[in-house]
């Protein structure tokens, strides 16, 4: 999976496509690697769009129509 990263970040901090901290990003500044590399290169996921939240969030509809049709429940604590 391509991850985006800043190449002048102090934080150091990949993030995931689709996230808004990427969009914050100046294209001359951005650089799509593999995400192992990222964290070859020393760089954290970003805490917004790299945890369980985050794809509770993007699967939201998905999560919610399963839900409703087959009676099935979903935690998120």
């Amino acid at each position: 999976m391509n991850v985006t990263l800043s190449t002048t970040s102090r934080n150091k901090v990949f993030h995931l496509p689709g996230c808004p901290y990427d969009n914050r990003i100046r294209y001359n500044n951005r650089e799509e690697v593999k995400r192992d590399q990222a964290v070859h290169m020393g760089y954290r996921p970003c805490k917004y769009c790299s945890t369980i939240q985050a794809y509770y969030r993007i699967r939201q509809p998905f999560i919610k129509l399963m839900t409703r049709n087959y009676g099935t429940q979903f935690t998120l604590s």
